[in-house]
């Protein structure tokens, strides 16, 4: 579904955030991305939807080389991913149902599809008694779930989340993790960059360790061991 080929990435202050990665992740996976600052996690992500393109080697998504796509072409990847941010990136002028439809909107959708998504996915995500309520008028934890059915209500094969529990409490942290686990139940590939140890050692799922721009570790059910690891 998702492979790297040899890639890596140069920034242009000169830094060199990856070295010569291959990764293959196959459909319906769930994989935790960890290791220090700088070490390449976010990078990873934002390769796979395009927001960079690699220094050197070749990105495959669904069999299609990415970093050949034409800038118009871009809008289409990312609506078949899902994309989850640590600090949510709502629109504050519009409620909950009206930030998950906007993702709909964007795209052409009529308006009873727009309707049948919107609602089937806040139900999905626990917040069908709530779409009416403005992002300042919600806890953390809702925010990261209203972000997430944004992401979702697509039906994105894949789905990246990019420190997603970064700046919850303990318990809106499982709230999300529990929910990215149904999603990824019902299909979706979930790819998650944490810093979240305890997250990362409960779930036993397949784990990569990185450092320096490298893969370091590649574990099926894995755990967050990165004490021996520097960041660069």
């Amino acid at each position: 579904m998702i492979e790297l080929v040899n890639v890596s990435l140069v920034y242009k202050n000169g830094i060199k955030a990856l070295d010569k990665i291959n990764l293959s992740i196959e459909k319906g996976e769930f994989i935790f991305l960890v290791g220090p600052t700088s070490s390449g996690k976010s990078s990873i992500l934002r390769l796979i939807y395009r927001d960079i393109i690699p220094t050197e080697g070749e990105i495959y998504v669904e069999n299609q080389e990415i970093s050949e796509l034409k800038n118009n072409q871009v809008p289409y990847l990312r609506r078949r991913l899902g994309i989850i941010f640590q600090d949510f990136k709502l629109l504050p002028h519009k409620n909950v149902y009206e930030n998950v439809a906007y993702s709909l909107e964007v795209t052409g959708a009529k308006h009873y599809e727009i309707k049948r998504k919107t609602l089937r996915t806040l139900n999905l995500v626990g917040l069908s008694e709530r779409y009416r309520l403005f992002p300042q008028e919600l806890y953390g934890g809702e925010m990261q779930r209203t972000a997430i059915a944004r992401a979702l209500v697509n039906e994105p094969l894949i789905l990246l989340a990019d420190e997603p529990t970064g700046n919850l409490d303990p318990y809106s942290s499982w709230e999300i993790i529990k929910l990215l686990e149904k999603i990824n139940q019902r299909g979706t590939t979930v790819i998650m960059a944490t810093h979240d140890k305890d997250i990362v050692d409960y779930m036993k799922k397949r784990v990569i360790v990185m450092s320096g721009g490298l893969i370091i570790k590649d574990q099926i059910k894995g755990s967050y061991h990165i004490s021996e690891v520097k960041s660069v």
